[in-house]
């Protein structure tokens, strides 16, 4: 089962930051929870049309020197 406004996101850089995250995130659309653990984490958008846009346009994008798994949480 996945939720249509929150995304998975893999293959973060340990030292990243809630507020790089935003950076990268927040110009698809509203964001109403970033939630960071060890390389990974989870973004929740207020709206569902911006999920899937930023699973589409970021999804394989560089990060810090990383290649982004952005996908939808299950």
């Amino acid at each position: 089962e996945t939720t249509s406004n929150r995304l998975y996101l893999g293959n973060l850089p340990r030292d990243v930051t809630k507020h790089d995250v935003e950076r990268h995130f927040q110009p698809i659309g509203g964001i109403f929870e970033i939630r960071l653990m060890n390389g990974f984490g989870f973004i929740e958008y207020n709206h569902a049309i911006d999920a899937r846009a930023a699973v589409t346009t970021l999804h394989g994008s560089e990060f810090m020197g990383e290649r982004l798994v952005v996908n939808f949480a299950r």
